[in-house]
């Protein structure tokens, strides 16, 4: 089954920092099969990795209101990405997104993970 980890944050999280940490260790050890626009600007991060031959995870490090999330989670869709790593607020808008991958994606949201533990996920 495809997998989606939404960190969930307040506002005034930097919402990235963690997901940034993930998509470092990652890309160190495997190619980036697409990168899209904003990718690099402020540091943030929209892109697929190819992990393996059908696996790829895509990563999302912007969640909050008025994000490109929506339009990512769609392209991670469209891309048969097996893993999805993104962040969205407590509740509201942000969040109703995430949810609305399922049943295409168990989503299960997070809060206080560290970076190792999601890249044990991504690589498992």
């Amino acid at each position: 089954m495809k997998k989606l980890y939404a960190l969930k944050v307040t506002k005034s999280t930097p919402n990235g920092e963690t997901l940034r940490k993930v998509f470092e260790r990652l890309r160190a050890s495997y190619p980036m099969e697409e990168s899209f626009p904003g990718t690099s600007i402020l540091n943030n991060v929209t892109a697929i990795l190819s992990v393996r031959e059908g696996y790829k995870i895509g990563i999302e490090t912007q969640g909050g209101n008025h994000s490109r999330l929506a339009e990512s989670l769609q392209k991670f869709k469209e891309k048969d990405c097996s893993l999805i790593f993104c962040s969205c607020l407590k509740s509201g808008a942000t969040v109703d997104l995430v949810k609305k991958m399922e049943p295409d994606y168990e989503v299960r949201f997070v809060e206080d993970i560290s970076p190792d533990a999601l890249v044990r996920e991504a690589v498992n």
